[in-house]
């Protein structure tokens, strides 16, 4: 199939991709941000989470270790968030916009390195060259930006990273996967699995099925009444089906999650207003008001989709998915008002702390798949968790929940404990860093040979602003209350990242 034609059956134009990094700005990005910015960082260590690194690539160091980093846990832990957020004296308005830092903490038996590289996509090497802005962000708009192409031009592949075999993947919501070395972490460019699907979006949430292979979706809120497009890859990587699904909903989804048999993905009312001019993110209204809307789609024939009317909310991070007795049950972080989340992300870039960040609420939505049932959404109790994470390895209800949270004081508002839920039993155990120490995303890695879903180790990382540092802990993930059982330190500070994958070795 022809580009062409791949758009058509989308009901776009051949021109629809170029239409988000072409809007038109309305303000520049003011000097204001950035003086306001430099002026907190001085008196507040912790913002050192959201400064920019100057250096293109850190090369390769041995870290100082604590402790002894467990026999059979070798591999790389791949993190990816923005790590430039200002140039020529102007800084971005949302925490969202930097350009995409990988980060590789390497675990062998000489204990743990560091290393990390900007992903040259295109509009990284162009302002690299030009020393300043010349595209939107996804939340700043750039007064006299640059028309682009596609949505590729304006592609800042700074959300996650997807290992597949040998090979590595930065990935972006808007726009098409960045292959990086994983070895060097040098970037090869933009990944385009069909001719025709040059820069169709490629989110940065994939989900890997029990059969090694690899469900994403692609969010095009903006086009036509809203297209979902439902990527399948095999273990290796290889294309196995695109397929455009017209949703007519302009809600956002940031992340999806499967079953056994199916893909879930919930549209939450922020919805894209095409009336209003500026970045995407500046073009979302939230609409409490109206229902989101939840996709159920078969995996082996994405043209039968259940659809379900589901109450306003949000979840940016779902957890697991399972099916029984007819129901379809996922669990997620839901939160109420997706702006009042986003405000923290766009005051933390003038130096404010982090409120209203996480007011996230463990939720499970549950959606009949006989008869004419409608969604039912149980809310757990369970306030403040994020990033939520969990044996992968099989389908059905896990038992295990891990996620992060925040414990008492902290100096950025923000996550400062790690989580281990026991579902089950009903049983939270967690170990806090403390007050002075922003928290990251911490993944479970299974103990090789061991097939129970508690049996491996939390692996995770965090700046310790008191000492201006940044960590890699791994916790027993059955005794967490119990403490990182090895921590290494690299003795400066990086901008907090937003995700994580561990590769075996």
């Amino acid at each position: 199939m022809q580009r062409r034609n791949f758009l058509r059956s989308l009901g776009l134009g051949v021109g629809a991709f170029a239409l988000l990094p072409s809007m038109p700005a309305l303000a520049a990005v003011g000097d204001e941000t950035y003086a306001r910015f430099a002026a907190a960082r001085a008196a507040s260590p912790w913002l050192a989470g959201f400064e920019t690194v100057a250096e293109d690539a850190l090369a390769r160091s041995a870290l100082k270790l604590r402790g002894k980093v467990p026999q059979t846990l070798r591999g790389t832990l791949f993190r990816n968030g923005p790590g430039r957020f200002d140039r020529g004296g102007q800084r971005y308005h949302h925490w969202f916009d930097g350009d995409g830092l990988v980060q590789a903490w390497r675990l062998g038996n000489a204990g743990v390195t560091h290393e990390a590289r900007f992903v040259a996509t295109h509009k990284y090497t162009q302002e690299s060259r030009a020393r300043q802005f010349l595209y939107h962000g996804a939340g700043t708009s750039i007064a006299g930006a640059r028309d682009g192409r596609n949505a590729d031009d304006s592609n800042t592949a700074n959300t996650s990273v997807l290992p597949l075999g040998d090979r590595l993947f930065a990935l972006w919501e808007g726009g098409s996967a960045w292959e990086i070395d994983p070895h060097t972490l040098r970037s090869v460019g933009a990944k385009t699995f069909r001719d025709d699907l040059a820069a169709i979006p490629f989110s940065a949430h994939p989900v890997r099925d029990v059969d090694g292979s690899v469900w994403n979706i692609g969010v095009m809120a903006y086009s036509g009444e809203g297209i979902l497009v439902l990527w399948h890859l095999g273990a290796d990587g290889s294309l196995l089906s695109a397929t455009p699904i017209a949703t007519g909903h302009r809600g956002y989804a940031h992340s999806f999650v499967i079953s056994e048999r199916h893909v879930i993905v919930v549209l939450s009312p922020w919805m894209f207003e095409r009336d209003i001019d500026g970045a995407f993110l500046e073009s979302l209204r939230w609409r409490g008001d109206q229902a989101g809307l939840a996709l159920v789609i078969d995996k082996h024939d994405p043209g039968i989709i259940r659809r379900f009317d589901v109450p306003a909310g949000i979840v940016y991070h779902w957890g697991d998915a399972h099916e029984i007795d007819g129901t379809i049950e996922l669990s997620g972080c839901w939160y109420d008002d997706a702006a009042a989340a986003n405000d923290g992300f766009t005051g933390v870039m003038r130096g404010e702390r982090m409120n209203g960040v996480v007011r996230s609420e463990l939720v499970h939505l549950c959606l009949p798949l006989t008869g004419d049932g409608e969604a039912r959404l149980k809310r757990s109790g369970v306030h403040g968790l994020e990033f939520p994470d969990f044996d992968r390895r099989t389908s059905g209800p896990h038992r295990h929940l891990y996620a992060l949270t925040q414990t008492g004081a902290s100096v950025a508002n923000y996550l400062n404990s790690v989580v281990a839920l026991d579902r089950r039993r009903d049983r939270l155990q967690s170990f806090c860093y403390g007050e002075h120490v922003l928290v990251e995303e911490h993944r479970f890695v299974p103990r090789p040979g061991s097939h129970r879903d508690d049996d491996g180790w939390l692996v995770g990382t965090a700046l310790d602003a008191a000492h201006g540092e940044h960590l890699l802990a791994v916790f027993d993930a059955r005794h967490v209350e119990d403490g990182p059982i090895c921590e290494a330190r690299l003795p400066r500070p990086m901008p907090l990242s937003f995700h994580a994958a561990f590769a075996p070795a």
